[in-house]
C-alpha cells in the first residue's frame, strides 16, 4: 500500500469560496457607489451654497438675482463631478415636486447636473439644497438614486 497523499482544494470547496466571494462583491459595490455619490454630493452641496451666499449678496446690493457667475463676486473652482453651475437669476424657471407637472412649483437660483445626467441638485433661495433624478429633473424628486442619496422626496 503506498502512502501518498493528495495536495489541493476539491471543487466542491473552490466553489463554495467562489460563491462566498461573489455576495461579498455583490454587497459591496452598490454600497460602495452610493457612498462615492453622496461624496460627490457633499462636494455639490457646498458649491451650490456658496453660490446661493453670492446670490443673496448680489440681491442685497443691486436689488435682483445674478444671471451668470461673472456677476456673483465669487471665485469657485469647477465642479469634478457636475456640468457647469447654471444660474436662474430671473427665477423664471421653476422645478416641482413629487414631480414635474405635479406639486408644488419652486423656485431655484443655481443648479448642478451630474456629468452622467443621472441626476440634478438644485439650491432654493431658502438655502435647500434639493434632488430631481434624470437629465434637467426629468425623473422627478422621487427618483430611486436622489432618496439613496439622502434626498427627502416631499420637499
Amino acid at each position: 500500500m503506498s502512502n501518498t497523499q493528495k495536495i489541493g482544494f476539491t471543487f466542491a470547496e473552490i466553489l463554495v469560496v467562489i460563491i462566498i466571494l461573489s455576495i461579498f462583491a455583490a454587497i459591496g459595490v452598490p454600497t460602495y457607489q452610493i457612498y462615492f455619490e453622496r461624496t460627490k454630493t457633499r462636494e455639490a452641496r457646498q458649491l451650490l451654497l456658496s453660490v446661493l451666499d453670492a446670490q443673496l449678496d448680489h440681491f442685497r446690493q443691486t436689488g435682483g438675482y445674478g444671471q451668470a457667475i461673472t456677476d456673483l463676486d465669487i471665485d469657485i473652482p469647477a465642479p469634478k463631478h457636475f456640468a457647469s453651475i447654471d444660474l436662474n437669476g430671473a427665477g423664471a424657471t421653476d422645478i416641482q415636486c413629487p414631480s414635474p407637472g405635479t406639486g408644488t412649483n419652486q423656485k431655484w437660483l443655481a443648479k448642478l447636473a451630474e456629468k452622467d445626467n443621472r441626476y440634478t441638485l438644485y439650491v432654493l433661495p431658502d438655502g435647500r439644497v434639493v434632488c430631481q433624478g434624470g437629465a434637467n429633473g426629468v425623473g422627478g424628486c422621487n427618483a430611486v438614486l436622489c432618496r439613496q442619496l439622502g434626498f427627502r422626496a416631499d420637499w
